[in-house]
């Protein structure tokens, strides 16, 4: 309860002026009015806090952007990688063609036939070109012989020195007989045809040219050369 002041006197009461009481109410205005003076003004503690509030704030923002940032690095690094594989290099792009779309295959890729052209008959070989040159020394003993082109030189098994045509026709022969004969083409240029005793029983007579050469003919003779000099024929051309 308030108190209030006596009144003495209606003098007094005329010149009485009432003071304010410390009433319930009075009390809770200025508790109130105390707590908003000090919310609104922090003290001292306060103030140092909010600049820690600040600093967390800007890590955190920091933080975050630093998170982004790795995240796409991340996938970017993993995109090209992706478009720099195999897989995807061997798969056609839109923009890149073929480097043989649209063209015509060139002549090489046509076949064969395409490439190769006709060949016009051959020349034929001339008479006196050689198809087998022999040189010294050389024998032939009973049933061997020596074949080039369609003519072939025999020691037959009945001691004949004997030139056949690819028909096995004798075209030429020397005319011996003897068992075990041979054929010896010499260094001295000479073709002796030897009996198993040793005694020549046919000869060319062209001894004296010793470098001389036995030569099979294109045109089928049979001939002994010395140089391009023929020394002995036997007369088997076509």
């Amino acid at each position: 309860m308030g108190h209030r002041q006596a009144v003495h006197s209606p003098e007094d009461a005329d010149h009485y002026s009432p003071q304010p009481a410390l009433t319930g109410g009075f009390l809770l205005d200025a508790a109130v009015a105390t707590r908003w003076s000090f919310l609104a003004t922090p003290s001292e503690p306060g103030r140092g806090r909010r600049p820690g509030w600040l600093l967390t704030t800007a890590i955190a923002a920091a933080a975050v952007v630093v998170v982004v940032v790795v995240v796409a690095v991340h996938f970017g690094t993993q995109r090209s990688s992706a478009d720099s594989s195999p897989s995807a290099q061997g798969r056609p792009s839109g923009s890149a063609a073929s480097p043989t779309a649209g063209k015509k295959p060139s002549a090489s890729t046509q076949g064969p036939q395409g490439s190769q052209k006709p060949q016009g008959p051959q020349k034929p070989q001339e008479k006196g070109a050689a198809l087998k040159v022999i040189e010294a020394t050389f024998e032939l003993p009973t049933g061997k012989s020596v074949v080039a082109g369609a003519r072939s030189l025999i020691m037959q098994e009945d001691g004949n020195l004997v030139v056949h045509d690819q028909d096995r026709k004798p075209r030429w022969a020397a005319m011996t007989k003897g068992e075990n004969n041979s054929a010896r083409f010499q260094t001295d240029g000479n073709l002796v045809v030897y009996s198993s005793e040793g005694q020549h029983l046919w000869f060319s007579r062209t001894n004296g040219h010793p470098g001389a050469v036995l030569v099979f003919q294109a045109d089928g003779n049979v001939v002994i050369k010395s140089g391009d000099t023929v020394l002995w024929a036997a007369g088997t051309e076509s």
